[in-house]
């Protein structure tokens, strides 16, 4: 086997994504959360729901800020041509979560995904 094929890419990460929070003096919880919101955003854009997710909110933010702006635990989307039903959704990022990239060193657990309606009590439900 070659060193490529025997490359551990989470630890390789892992130690990146340390040096970056000592180096920028962020926690490193922050960097991780982040890394992980942009790995999703990463796998959403292979998938045929690139056109269906429009990013906004906080992370929106975040990502023309950088770090100047407050991160961000959630990512925000406006959803365009696709149903805001929790099995729609549900299924969406099933599918996206499900988009391999061995190289970035995630996994997501697919199988414990939820969705929640956070618009019940509101007018509109967009």
């Amino acid at each position: 086997m070659s060193k490529e094929q025997n490359k551990n890419y989470g630890k390789s990460i892992r130690t990146k994504l340390l040096n970056v929070a000592k180096k920028e003096n962020i926690f490193y919880q922050t960097i991780l959360t982040r890394y992980f919101q942009e790995r999703l955003l990463y796998r959403m854009s292979q998938t045929r729901y690139r056109n269906n997710f429009y990013l906004k909110g906080g992370a929106l933010m975040y990502a023309y800020e950088r770090f100047a702006a407050r991160p961000t635990l959630d990512i925000d989307f406006l959803g365009n041509n696709i149903s805001n039903e929790g099995t729609s959704i549900i299924a969406a990022f099933k599918e996206i979560c499900s988009v391999p990239f061995e190289e970035d060193g995630v996994i997501f657990d697919v199988e414990h995904i939820t969705a929640q309606n956070i618009t019940e009590f509101k007018d509109y439900h967009g």
